[in-house]
């Protein structure tokens, strides 16, 4: 079953996270934290 009152505080923390700015990706931010493409894409991986 379906908690959506679960899923309405999920999405509240997650709007309040920073977000990227326009011209940065993903790939750079976490190139900047000390991640690799390689490690997010083991990582990703894993969580699958």
């Amino acid at each position: 079953m379906i908690d959506y009152h679960q899923i309405e505080l999920r999405l509240s923390a997650l709007e309040k996270l920073p977000s990227l700015k326009d011209n940065d990706s993903i790939a750079k931010a976490l190139e900047k934290s000390g991640f690799s493409r390689r490690d997010f894409m083991k990582w990703a991986g894993a969580m699958t």
